[in-house]
């Protein structure tokens, strides 16, 4: 099977009890629902990369720990990381 070169990026999420947020040094994306902002990724990303068409992205989702509660922070390991992986 022949492997497709994959893109790989990452985005630091936060939420601040209204919304999600995505961003790195050139982008800075929100949504209300983490499903609505994996969508955002996409066809930002996409648009962005247009020229990639038939490639495949690879996001690294971390999430930002410093905007985390203090008293959570022992169940930080716990919270999530997401990677999203999708077709240009």
């Amino acid at each position: 099977m022949k492997t497709i070169l994959v893109i790989n990026t990452e985005l630091q999420i936060s939420h601040n009890n209204n919304y999600w947020f995505a961003k790195n040094n050139f982008l800075k994306l929100k949504a209300k629902e983490i499903t609505d902002l994996d969508d955002k990724i996409k066809i930002t990303l996409t648009n962005l990369l247009i020229k990639e068409k038939g490639k495949k992205i690879k996001v690294n989702m971390v999430y930002d720990f410093s905007t985390f509660p203090k008293w959570l922070h022992q169940y930080h390991s716990h919270y999530f990381n997401r990677i999203l992986i999708f077709d240009i």
